[in-house]
């Protein structure tokens, strides 16, 4: 499908799979389907990766940017998360070394905004590197 200035606008990949569908709201269902499912694939993929993603031997700043990374992927699926789950799944993926700090921050009646949660996660970690 070209438009009027011979600008593709499908890419070939895409138009492979809707040449032939005589309306435009069955190449629309069509291609609604194939990225709907694209999308469903991807959402399980990062909640698999979000359940099981740990600390190990990363620094902390690596290990917080990859799962807020993970988390911001899971937006893009039209699947924001919150922060009070994603400060869950992050210290879920901390080892025994910083249970002071887990016990800390879960007991916390209110919410702790992510730069404040993100600055004492840092501060343990240097007390735990210094030790």
């Amino acid at each position: 499908m070209e438009c009027e200035h011979n600008y593709p606008i499908l890419h070939e990949s895409v138009l492979a799979q809707v040449v032939g569908l005589d309306s435009s709201r069955v190449v629309w269902s069509a291609l609604e389907k194939q990225f709907a499912s694209k999308s469903r694939a991807r959402k399980m993929q990062i909640l698999r990766e979000l359940q099981t993603i740990r600390k190990g031997s990363k620094t902390m700043s690596q290990y917080f940017l990859h799962a807020k990374q993970l988390v911001d992927s899971l937006a893009t699926t039209g699947n924001p998360m919150n922060d009070s789950n994603l400060q869950q799944i992050i210290l879920s993926g901390l080892d025994f070394a910083y249970d002071v700090i887990m016990t800390t921050l879960t007991a916390t009646v209110d919410d702790i905004d992510m730069d404040d949660f993100y600055a004492h996660l840092l501060a343990f970690d240097m007390r735990v590197e210094a030790q």
